[in-house]
């Protein structure tokens, strides 16, 4: 390429060979070979080749010789070996053992200009010093040319070795600050070139073009040695997709590390950088989607990753924006089909704030109980006479709870509430724990119970999904003697909640409980998050 440059600037010189290497080994399509950090960076390309020996059918002598199959673009350079993607197709060309070699443009140096000579009709004399003048024949000094084919000569001899999309940067870059150069329709033509070049580089990996869709905004800045978590939300154009990663490293780091990202329904990408990763310096990352039997880049490029500055001063990062939340909920229940004699309501409203380390939140709040109920076959044989005995009874209980979470992992999260209030009869109290099982922005599992004065007990387990965007819902079941501590009711419950309208989250549920096949009805509750 740079042909009407190279013809501008300058005669070309001898290149040291370029390093080559061999396949080491094939995983699906993943193709190691044995060039490391020495010599390659991530997003140089090899070329394969393939080495063929025959017999001369004439003379029987032994032919040998190569022939290139295709090229691997690298993605991740270690040591001492890298590895690269290909396509389905390309994987068919290759073959362990197989002859890789280094693709570099070829340098151009400067063009140089001889000093004029010493005119023909001068005659020769004595130099000022005394010694002799020399020859007109002699050799002429060669010197470098005008500053504006210094430019030129600097901007390429910084292109080399460098991918594509670094060299369409150095060239865009020299033609604003020269924009009248003598040398702006060969450089034009390079980048035309450069063009090309990454269309079939990204061909030859087996990458699609980097596509659209994938929304990312990276949480910066960021506390040094913290776990980093890291959100993707795919527009609906993205597709399906089959897996997808994050490949990070330090800034300024040769190679890249990878983990894979977790699907949080079809809406959202979740991942987790390590706290080993997030340095001084800041931290460099970009996502690979696997679809279609192929890969495409999502979000920044092996050569331009996204850029994450991580700063010693930053003490503390919420790791999401609604680290402030107000909660509303309120939820009637009903056991008995409406008869008013097995039933209760409930209604809480808490402030939760919240921090990135492992005490990850605070909520603060109250409620109120209502509820009326007693032993079952009571009810049902005479509620006249179990009434009269104090065992079916209307309940009461007005209170306050303080809630700590913490975060055992990234995927571990625990939950502690202590409860006082007051009832009829004097002061009462309570305790809940729960077990969270995945992030709580994420699809996760819910495992926990509670106990407290004049409610009664329960024990639950639930599941929060989101089937569709921005709809996110929970499935649960409830095993629970309220509200008067007497026998045993099942409850399945479903919320659906919408993330349509901002800050503000609202919720629906719905239920179905029974102590009895013949003992059992239906509730209905509200909820709504404020969240900023």
């Amino acid at each position: 390429m740079l042909v009407g440059l190279l013809g501008l600037v300058g005669t070309g010189v001898a290149q040291a060979a370029p390093p080559q290497g061999v396949v080491l080994r094939i995983e699906g399509n993943e193709v190691f070979v044995d060039l490391g950090g020495a010599t390659v960076r991530p997003g140089d390309r090899v070329v394969h080749y393939r080495t063929i020996v025959v017999t001369h059918p004439v003379s029987k002598k032994k032919i040998k010789d190569r022939f290139p199959t295709g090229e691997v673009t690298l993605l991740q350079v270690e040591p001492a070996m890298s590895m690269g993607r290909v396509s389905a197709e390309t994987l068919k060309e290759l073959a362990v053992g197989d002859v890789v070699i280094l693709v570099r443009p070829e340098p151009v140096p400067p063009r140089v200009t001889p000093r004029p000579s010493p005119s023909p009709l001068a005659s020769p004399g004595p130099s000022p010093s005394g010694g002799p003048q020399p020859s007109p024949s002699a050799s002429p000094e060669p010197v470098v040319e005008d500053p504006e084919t210094l430019a030129v000569v600097d901007a390429w001899g910084r292109t080399l070795g460098q991918p594509p999309r670094v060299r369409r940067g150095i060239w865009q870059a020299y033609l604003e600050s020269h924009p009248q150069a003598r040398y702006r329709e060969a450089v034009l033509a390079e980048l035309d070139a450069l063009d090309a070049l990454e269309a079939r580089e990204v061909a030859a990996s087996g990458r699609e073009a980097p596509i659209g869709g994938v929304l990312h905004r990276p949480p910066s800045p960021a506390p040094p040695e913290h776990e980093l978590e890291l959100a993707f939300a795919l527009e609906p154009e993205v597709g399906p997709i089959d897996a997808a990663w994050v490949h990070y490293r330090r800034a300024g780091a040769a190679t890249y590390r990878r983990i894979e990202l977790s699907r949080d329904g079809d809406a959202y990408l979740r991942g987790t950088l390590p706290a080993e990763a997030v340095q001084p310096g800041g931290v460099e990352y970009f996502v690979e989607l696997a679809r279609g039997g192929g890969t495409a880049l999502a979000v920044g490029q092996p050569d331009d990753p996204v850029q994450l500055s991580v700063d010693g001063l930053v003490a503390s990062r919420p790791t999401r924006r609604d680290r402030s939340r107000v909660n509303t909920r309120a939820e009637y229940v009903d056991f008995n089909r409406g008869e008013g004699n097995d039933w209760y309501w409930a209604a809480e409203a808490d402030f939760a704030y919240r921090w990135p380390g492992m005490l990850q939140a605070l909520r603060m709040g109250a409620g109120v109980f209502r509820g009326d109920g007693g032993p079952t076959e009571q009810i049902d044989a005479d509620e006249v006479a179990c009434r009269a005995s104090g065992d079916c009874r209307a309940l009461g209980f007005n209170y306050a709870y303080t809630e700590l979470e913490f975060r055992l992992t990234s995927r571990l999260s625990s939950m502690t509430r202590v409860i006082v209030g007051l009832t009829p009869d004097g002061l009462g109290g309570g305790i809940a724990s729960k077990l969270r099982i995945g992030a709580e922005d994420a699809t996760n599992l819910v495992i926990g119970g509670e106990l407290a004065h004049e409610m009664g007990r329960h024990l639950e387990l639930g599941l929060n999904f989101e089937p569709l965007r921005k709809v996110p819902m929970m499935a649960a079941v409830e095993v629970a003697d309220e509200p008067a501590g007497s026998d045993l009711g099942v409850r399945l419950l479903m919320d659906i909640g919408s993330r349509h309208f901002g800050p503000v989250q609202p919720t629906v549920r719905v239920s179905y409980s029974a102590r009895t096949i013949h003992h059992s009805g239906f509730g209905a509750g509200l909820a709504a998050v404020f969240a900023w």
